[in-house]
């Protein structure tokens, strides 16, 4: 039996990606997110084997009912600044979404991915690692992928922002510093994701290159 992908911010920037590529391999996905399906469609999106649903796991728990031990559950919520005026802080939209997600899925016994980070603004990096602490002692199959910065060729700045990061990690004063954050381009990242959620595991995966 084909397993079910269950995507929290399946609408964003990664998420789309990991939607799309799990339509490719021809498995089903369910995408959950606040906004539902992207405004800018494009044609995979409305393939049959993609669920859109305008879910905010905050406020209404009917997503639950999408987890079970047959479900891939990947959380890629999260913000890298804090909006404190939009109620979008790094407690809420890291901590509070992994913990709700992680337990359910531990419930269910699910296995789940959370998409961590190497490096960021303070509070963000020190949400993650919160997050990450909170999932150490899960019973379900638990995989944590600390990514770099993410890039792809559709994102101009970004990406010229990582061949500069890359281009850094040759110069000794710098190269620690810029090797925390080595750019992973999108498709590897959102290819390891699908497969290591495929052959779930207790891991950590510290390096995407």
């Amino acid at each position: 039996m084909k397993p079910t992908f269950v995507v929290f911010g399946g609408s964003g920037f990664i998420g789309q990606a990991v939607c799309q590529e799990v339509i490719n391999r021809n498995l089903p996905v369910v995408s959950i997110s606040k906004h539902g399906k992207p405004r800018e469609e494009e044609l995979w999106m409305s393939s049959p084997l993609i669920t859109w649903l305008s879910i905010d796991i905050f406020k209404d728990n009917s997503w639950k009912q999408y987890i079970s031990d047959k479900t891939c559950c990947i959380n890629l919520i999260g913000i890298f600044f804090e909006n404190r005026k939009k109620g979008l802080t790094y407690d809420k939209m890291i901590l509070l979404a992994n913990q709700l997600i992680s337990d359910e899925a531990e419930e269910k016994q699910a296995p789940y991915l959370f998409l961590s980070a190497k490096a960021g603004p303070c509070g963000y990096i020190e949400a993650k690692k919160k997050a990450e602490a909170d999932l150490f002692m899960k019973k379900n199959q638990t995989i944590i992928i600390r990514s770099g910065l993410v890039t792809t060729k559709k994102r101009p700045f970004v990406y010229t922002q990582g061949v500069a990061i890359k281009i850094s990690t040759h110069l000794p004063i710098i190269k620690r510093t810029a090797n925390k954050v080595y750019p992973v381009p999108l498709k590897h990242l959102v290819t390891t994701i699908i497969n290591e959620s495929l052959a779930p595991s207790h891991k950590i995966i510290e390096d995407i290159r």
